[in-house]
């Protein structure tokens, strides 16, 4: 019996809930703390409302939700232009290498070139050997001299900050 196709397809805000669980599996594999379902899931359906910030597909197989990507938008000047950033790629493991995670990127690359993005990137775990060679194997390069920095904001301290 040949093997049940992968579709991919747009996510609504209907589908946050279902992302959210997904969003769970994701987390606890790369093991990335403080998941709070209704948290999650809120965050999903405002941005599922809020198009111009990013987008969500999910993919399936036989009608069931096996991964999902997420991606968000910023304007860059270095890149001279809107960019797509990855923020999530999660496939269900018995989904992996079944060309469903190269489907969810290629369905969201196209999507990016049609909103006028002009370059993609995303940041992949330093022990996530697997995932490294999937994005490498489909054309993303380390950016050598760089490392993430972040830090998380809180709103009320921001304006004490801004009025000094």
């Amino acid at each position: 019996m040949p093997p049940n196709p992968i579709s991919v397809r747009s996510a609504t805000p209907a589908d946050a809930a279902a992302v959210a669980a997904m969003v769970e599996c994701y987390w606890r594999f790369e093991g990335i703390e403080g998941f709070d379902a209704e948290r999650v899931e809120a965050t999903l359906a405002r941005l599922l409302r809020a198009p111009a910030h990013g987008a969500i597909w999910i993919a399936e197989a036989d009608e069931e939700s096996c991964g999902y990507l997420i991606a968000m938008y910023v304007f860059s000047i270095e890149y001279g232009g809107l960019c797509a950033e990855i923020d999530e790629l999660w496939l269900a493991p018995d989904q992996r290498g079944s060309g469903a995670g190269r489907l969810l990127l290629n369905t969201a690359e196209r999507a990016f070139v049609a909103r006028g993005c002009v370059h993609v990137a995303l940041h992949v775990g330093s022990e996530n050997d697997s995932a490294r060679g999937f994005y490498h194997h489909l054309g993303y390069q380390v950016r050598t001299g760089f490392r993430t920095l972040h830090k998380p904001l809180d709103a009320a301290q921001a304006s004490a900050q801004i009025a000094m």
